[in-house]
Parts: structure tokens; C-alpha cells; sequence
């Protein structure tokens, strides 16, 4: 489902787009055409939850690697950064939210950087358990 949009939903469901002119039609749609804004609604069953571990040891790669993040914040639910002087490196742990392809996209063009290694874990979402009582010999709980 594709919507047109002039304000941005706060919804973690929402990746929101900006149109270029090229995909506006081009012409004189003026300051409205500019400001619009493709929203892509991601339908629940897509989501998936995951965890990633970047682990750097090439300190010029560390502005490319928050440059990556950033053009995937949208799925960003937590981050957590941590140095390891004793290795000369850094782990950063990210919580994602969004589909399979979004995540592993960013996986792979993070673990392409020099000195960068990424590794995700694919969380399973299961409904929760009911809860059942071991019935006694008669019948009744």
C-alpha cells in the first residue's frame, strides 16, 4: 500500500520516502511537489525483529558506518556503542525493526567496509503460550 503524504506519521510501521522531481512528473508542481512524501506502510506479518553487532577496527570507517545508520534510522529501536581499547576497536549493538530485505541490506553494506564486521540474528516472533493446569484425577483443577 503506497500513500502520498504532506506530514510524516509518527509510526515505527512508516518508511517514509521523499519523492524526487523525477518521480513527481517534473513540472510545476511548485512548493507542494517538493515537500511530498512516499510513505510505504509495511504490513504486520513482514516485520521481523533483529539484533546487530558491528564490530570496528579501521577508525576511518566510522564516519561511513554512522552515515549507513542514518540512512536506516527508520528501523533503528535501540543502539548501544561500547569501546574496547584493549582491541583497538569499537562493538556497536543496534535492535532493528522492519523487513528482512531492510535489515539485511544494511548488514551487507555495513560488513562491506574496510575493517568493519556485521553479523544479524533474526529474532521468531511467536504468539504467546496460554497458560495450562495439570487437571487432578477428577476432573478439576
Amino acid at each position: 500500500m503506497r500513500a502520498f503524504l504532506f506530514s510524516v506519521p509518527e509510526s515505527p510501521l512508516a518508511i517514509v520516502h521523499p519523492l524526487s522531481e523525477a518521480a513527481e512528473g517534473g513540472g510545476e508542481g511548485g512548493e507542494m511537489s517538493r515537500c511530498a512524501k512516499e510513505v510505504v506502510i509495511m504490513p504486520e506479518e513482514n516485520r521481523r525483529v533483529a539484533v546487530i553487532a558491528i564490530w570496528i577496527e579501521a577508525r576511518e570507517s566510522v564516519v561511513e558506518v554512522n552515515r549507513l545508520l542514518s540512512g536506516y534510522q527508520e528501523l533503528v529501536r535501540g543502539r548501544m556503542g561500547l569501546p574496547f581499547r584493549d582491541f583497538s576497536a569499537s562493538l556497536i549493538s543496534l535492535i532493528l525493526e522492519g523487513t528482512t530485505d531492510q535489515m539485511g541490506a544494511l548488514s551487507g553494506k555495513l560488513g562491506m567496509l574496510p575493517g568493519v564486521t556485521a553479523k544479524i540474528l533474526f529474532l521468531t516472533r511467536q504468539p504467546p503460550k496460554k497458560e495450562t493446569r495439570p487437571t487432578a484425577p477428577g476432573g478439576e483443577a
